[in-house]
């Protein structure tokens, strides 16, 4: 049986990759479970749209099991970026970097915007759960769109 030792830029590639993939899965998991839940108080006398859209919810989870299982199998290759963040490779790190900016600033935007919209109208509908879900979805998928966009951009 050969062994391949890949180097370091080719595993932190990988792990970047899966992360980003990991981390859409986190957020389409989010979305996936809050339709599920809500889709039997919308679809009340249509019972198969919502039984599938929780279809389509477990099956975003076992995809989100498969991207932690696949993640977690890179992370002993990709020495500091699992642990502090941080690349060796010098590209990677800054993907990674303007990422987390770009998952910030949209993630307190939306703060933002729903504390302004509280301050001019009653809100109550909703919920500290609902609202945090909101913020996470943001988070994850801002975190993981803009990863992949940004490591296709460097293959063309």
């Amino acid at each position: 049986m050969k062994t391949v030792n890949e180097t370091t830029p080719l595993s932190e590639s990988l792990f970047l990759k899966r992360n980003a993939f990991l981390s859409i899965a986190i957020g389409m998991s989010i979305i996936s479970v809050i339709a599920a839940k809500y889709s039997k108080y919308a679809f009340n006398d249509m019972g198969g749209v919502a039984f599938s859209i929780g279809i389509m919810a477990g099956l975003c989870i076992v995809f989100l099991i498969v991207m932690l299982i696949k993640t977690m199998k890179v992370i002993p290759k990709a020495k500091g970026a699992w642990m502090y963040g941080n690349y060796q490779d010098e590209y990677f790190n800054h993907i990674n970097h303007r990422a987390y900016k770009y998952a910030f600033n949209l993630t307190a935007s939306v703060v933002a915007i729903f504390y302004l919209m509280e301050l001019m109208i009653t809100l109550p509908s909703w919920l500290v759960t609902q609202f945090s879900s909101l913020v996470l979805i943001s988070l994850f998928l801002t975190y993981g769109i803009s990863i992949l966009v940004w490591l296709r951009q460097e293959h063309e």
